[in-house]
Formats: structure tokens, sequence, C-alpha cells
């Protein structure tokens, strides 16, 4: 069998690996059902897992400080952080109708506030106090030609980092 390391590969697979990018020694292993890409938030590493919840880990040890579970029926759409805080949207199908919301979260775990965002919407980014929550269909148009999407931006619901 393939090995990563000591561990096969589909173990391997379950394990979240931290590396110093200057001195590129390991910093962490530990074990974990990733299903989603990571944010960094402060001094938190944030991931969905096997489950309908985000887990909030040290960025250092990897140890889970906490946990956010989704609300019912609704699916993550998306991940980004910007500073101490990180934003997730979701999705949620209810009577043929699709609702999007966007959620602001402290790195101490606190709900800073969630909206409803019109339409559908997809992955949010984050920078310098602006998220951006784009509605799928333009994201994914316009994603190969960032210049081109910003022609677009209007149509995007732009939201204050911090209220």
């Amino acid at each position: 069998p393939e090995r990563h390391g000591e561990k096969e590969l589909g173990e391997a697979e379950k394990t979240i690996y931290a590396y110093d990018l200057n001195s590129g020694t390991l910093l962490f292993e530990t074990p974990a059902e990733v299903r989603s890409r990571f944010v960094v938030a402060g001094d938190l590493l944030v991931h969905r897992d096997r489950e309908q919840a985000l887990v909030l880990r040290d960025r250092k040890t990897g140890a889970a400080r906490g946990r956010i579970e989704l609300q019912p029926g609704e699916k993550l759409a998306g991940l980004a952080a910007d500073g101490e805080v990180f934003y997730y949207s979701t999705r949620a199908d209810t009577n043929a109708e699709r609702r999007s919301f966007v959620t602001a979260v402290s790195t101490s775990g606190q709900q800073l506030w969630r909206d409803r965002a019109p339409g559908t919407v997809g992955a949010p980014a984050a920078r310098g106090g602006l998220l951006a929550a784009g509605d799928d269909s333009i994201w994914r148009s316009y994603s190969s030609s960032l210049a081109h999407a910003t022609r677009w931006l209007w149509r995007w619901k732009l939201l204050q980092a911090q209220r």
C-alpha cells in the first residue's frame, strides 16, 4: 500500500499535517475528517468535518478548541477569514426556495452576525475589512478572469467585516 510517513494512504488522508513554511519542519499532525478548505483566523485553523459542523483548531498544535454546528438543513458553501474573524456561507433548500446565509464569527467562537443573503451565494472572500459573497452564476462564469469579474461587482452583496 502507498504510504505517507508512517501511515498508509487511507489513514494519512484522515490526518491534518501542519508545516512551518520557513523551516519545512512538521509542527503537528492530528487525526481529522476534513470536508472543506482550511482558513486561518488569528490563532485558529477552521474547517468543516464529516458531520455538518465547523471545527476550530489551535493553529500551533491542531488541538480542537470548539465546534460550530451548522443550522439544520444548511450546507456549507465556503469559508473565508480576515484577521481575527472568519466567515462562512451556507445554503438551504426549503419549499422550493433556496436560501443563503453569511455568518461572521470571532476567534473566540462567538457569532458576531448572520445575514440572509440575496439569491444563492457561493464561497465568500475577505480582505481588509471587506467581505464579498457573490452570486454563484457570476462566480462560476467569471472566476477565470478577475478583471472581468470586477465589472460585475455591483451584483455582489458587499458586507463590512466589522459592524
